[in-house]
């Protein structure tokens, strides 16, 4: 049975994430969102197993988004963001303490092997 994914982000970023996953037979691309909001009404619908999803989007962050999901459509959520690590360390730092986050790290070699590493 294939992975379920929704793919969250507000930029052509959206559509290069699907292409990759795609190239994997276990995973389906359930739906795509271009803001938090979307990502919302779409994780309630589509019932995803994972969601990857921008940090910084319009309408509705990443963050508020992932709260929404978690208390309506709870599954595991990817972050992704271009944040610097000083900016992303500060966005996480300030939603710690609110998400439940996990941390795993990655093999630092592309999103094709960080989504592989982690479907494992």
């Amino acid at each position: 049975m294939a992975v379920r994914v929704l793919v969250v982000d507000d930029s052509v970023f959206r559509n290069r994430i699907s292409q990759i996953l795609r190239q994997d037979r276990r995973i389906q691309i359930v739906g795509t969102a271009k803001n938090g909001r979307e990502a919302i009404e779409q994780a309630v619908q589509l019932n995803p197993d994972v969601v990857t999803m921008d940090v910084e989007m319009p309408v509705l962050n990443g963050i508020e988004a992932v709260k929404g999901i978690m208390k309506d459509a709870p599954c595991q959520i990817l972050m992704l963001s271009s944040l610097t690590r000083r900016s992303a360390r500060v966005t996480l730092e300030r939603w710690m303490p609110v998400l439940p986050i996990t941390w795993k790290k990655t093999p630092n070699s592309g999103l094709r092997k960080k989504a592989t590493f982690l479907l494992r």
